[in-house]
């Protein structure tokens, strides 16, 4: 008899979690552990958001214009969407034009493609972790700003934006199939924590390829990066790799560490011991 009265409320959890929210205008949020699914291309240039940055006591700073918001690196988190603890935001094919997503910061949120988020200040603002999966952010300033819990992005391009394709503060990058390509800054970039890429392609963008501490890293793609391909300032382990043609305004460096790395079946031009040694190179590199 109690497995009988269980499957009544096993029933309306599994109906109450399938149930999904229609998003068909800016502004629109997605409560916490609710679907929102995107009906329609949204057009959400002007509208008002946060800075990508907190002000004092980590509060958040409502901003209309990049002007409200008062540190160099931070600029105005225009919001199309914002998504509530554990909510999903399904782009369904559709895209998101002049501003991004909004995380909440009382948890995880994720964003799932296919679809585009373009020309926006911010693509992807996360106050904790983010997880993304099949879709393009592109054209804007950053791609994605985690703030606390780092992300995880499975075939995920964030190419041509203005400053980073990510950028991490305190947590991890795990990247797979990811392609950050032609941005101002950094491809992937996580501010001293780790960046984990699988099947990654990092290559043209206008400061290094991939930044973390440390990086570990197989079937990555580095090339033509104005900075380094790859970069750690503690270990580094990179297999299957090509990492060449980098460094084109340092020296032409391809893989640079504080600690020797660990390196296996993988091309690249030149090193660089950047530890307390300061050895002119690794020796893992054919112009080392």
């Amino acid at each position: 008899m109690r497995a009988l009265a269980v499957v009544p409320v096993l029933s309306l959890a599994l109906a109450v979690s399938a149930a999904a929210v229609d998003v068909t205008t800016c502004g629109q949020s997605v409560a916490d552990m609710d679907v929102g699914v995107l009906q329609v291309d949204l057009d959400c240039t002007g509208q008002p958001g946060i800075c990508a940055q907190p002000g004092g006591n980590d509060e958040d700073v409502a901003c209309s214009t990049a002007g409200n918001c008062y540190l160099v690196r931070d600029t105005c988190a225009h919001t199309a969407v914002s998504l509530g603890a554990g909510a999903i935001l399904q782009l369904n094919g559709h895209s998101i034009t002049g501003a991004g997503v909004l995380c909440s910061a009382a948890g995880t949120c994720t964003v799932t493609g296919p679809g585009s988020i373009l020309s926006a200040p911010v693509g992807i603002l996360a106050r904790q972790k983010v997880r993304a999966s099949g879709l393009t952010i592109d054209g804007g300033g950053f791609g994605i700003v985690s703030r606390l819990g780092g992300a995880i992005l499975t075939d995920v391009n964030l190419t041509d934006n203005t400053v980073d394709g990510i950028w991490s503060w305190q947590g991890t990058i795990r990247a797979s199939g990811v392609v950050a390509t032609g941005n101002g800054d950094n491809g992937l970039y996580a501010k001293l924590k780790p960046i984990v890429a699988r099947g990654v392609v990092a290559s043209s963008n206008g400061n290094h390829g991939i930044a973390g501490t440390p990086v570990r890293g197989a079937d990555v793609t580095a090339q033509g990066n104005v900075g380094m391909g790859v970069v750690s300032e503690r270990g580094l382990s990179i297999r299957d790799s090509t990492l060449t043609g980098n460094g084109v305004g340092y020296g032409g460096l391809d893989l640079v560490s504080v600690r020797r790395p660990r390196v296996r079946n993988t091309v690249c031009d030149h090193s660089k011991d950047i530890g307390p040694d300061e050895n002119p190179n690794w020796g893992v590199c054919t112009a080392d």
